[in-house]
């Protein structure tokens, strides 16, 4: 019986290494898994070292105050888990199993010789209901609850110690519920690691996709600044028209297209803008030309082209209009311009025709240049033209 109960505790001392040493290693187990694994350094060091430090105390003692010591052990813990951190509990944890072989080692009198079942049996049920309702406070699981039950009742046959036979029971029920302990812990730590191998291959496999979604995205911005500079670079700041390089550059466009059958250019600037801005500010001025261009815009097809030549002047090709329907565009261009802008301003504009007064874009631009001045000669706000189409 004495060579089974050896075996018993070899078994028992085994377990409780793996299990210390496992949770101690182990990061990602949950706090209770933790407290319950670190708690076997009671029985590693107690039972492991009894034969060697405690020839001469009773088997049974070992046993006791090795599951006592673990049971304090799992209180220490959950109080440091209950204030987040606490040095000193943690250092009672592995220091306390080697205080309780020093007290076993000096052989106390009233436990070597007087061994009181009644003394033992109240210290573990004390000890037993504290952590139970310690641990229930704390809301740490059924798990550890149950587990600690088992530890509870190992500790209680162990206090009331008759023969080997009860002996062996309580470390059949510690065997027991330390292998219940290490089911659930490998469990968890096999599916730590299936989440972590999960969210890895996750990654990989959405790895491409992602990396090809920045690249779009950054493209698409890239594109987008590119096309905003583009426009920056050919649009007057003021007016928002195009500026007088792309203007020129669109009318040039608009002649090499081979589908170009005719188109009305206008050559325009604002009656007497230098008086208004001698008069009424350079800043009246330029609210002159912004509504201008506006009015402008409001007047043209989509496809018209509008730019700023510089100064008051302003250049205006019409796609697939005639003489007729050029003067028609520029009369009413004028008329609203003497109803909607504020301060009132008048234009004089000239007016070339393709291809009856040219075919190249110097040649269209002379001939409204004179009847920009013909216009002014006039008398201004007028339309003027010097064309070869009889009128």
């Amino acid at each position: 019986m004495t060579h089974t109960l050896s075996i018993v505790f070899q078994i028992i001392i085994l377990m409780a290494a793996g299990l210390f040493l496992t949770t101690f290693s182990h990061r990602m187990l949950t706090p209770s898994k933790k407290i319950l694994g670190l708690s076997r350094c009671s029985i590693v060091l107690i039972l492991g070292f009894s034969s060697w430090l405690l020839p001469n105390t009773p088997e049974y003692i070992n046993f006791f105050f090795s599951i006592l010591t673990g049971l304090a052990i799992v209180i220490l813990l959950c109080m440091q888990s209950a204030k987040k951190e606490n040095v000193y509990l943690t250092f009672l944890t592995g220091i306390l199993p080697i205080l309780v072989l020093l007290f076993l080692k000096f052989q106390p009198y009233y436990l070597t010789f007087y061994y009181n079942s009644a003394l033992f049996t109240g210290l573990a049920i004390t000890l037993g209901i504290i952590a139970l309702f310690y641990i229930r406070n704390l809301k740490l699981g059924n798990f550890i609850l149950f587990y600690l039950t088992l530890q509870i009742v190992a500790l209680i046959l162990s206090a009331i110690n008759y023969n080997n036979t009860t002996l062996i029971f309580a470390a059949a029920v510690i065997i027991f519920s330390d292998a219940l302990n290490m089911f659930f812990t490998y469990q968890e730590i096999n599916k730590s690691y299936l989440s972590v191998h999960q969210e890895a291959n996750y990654y990989k496999d959405h790895f491409d996709d992602a990396v090809r979604k920045e690249v779009n995205k950054r493209t698409f911005y890239m594109e987008l600044s590119k096309e905003k500079m583009v426009q920056l670079n050919r649009t007057d700041h003021l007016t928002k028209l195009l500026n007088r390089k792309s203007i020129i550059a669109d009318i040039e466009s608009l002649l090499s297209d081979r589908s170009t059958t005719k188109f009305v250019l206008f050559v325009l600037d604002i009656d007497y803008f230098k008086k208004i801005n001698d008069t009424l500010g350079h800043t009246t001025g330029d609210t002159c030309l912004k509504n201008l261009a506006s009015i402008l815009k409001a007047n043209a097809r989509e496809y018209d082209l509008l730019g700023r030549f510089g100064g008051d002047e302003f250049i205006i090709a019409l796609p697939m209009l005639g003489y007729k329907e050029g003067l028609d565009f520029g009369e009413r261009l004028m008329k609203e311009l003497s109803k909607n802008t504020n301060p009132k301003i008048t234009i004089s504009m000239g007016m070339s025709t393709y291809p009856w007064d040219g075919d190249t874009y110097k040649q269209l631009f002379e001939v409204a240049d004179k009847g920009l001045y013909l216009a002014k000669e006039g008398g201004r706000n007028q339309i003027g033209y010097k064309g070869y189409i009889r009128t």
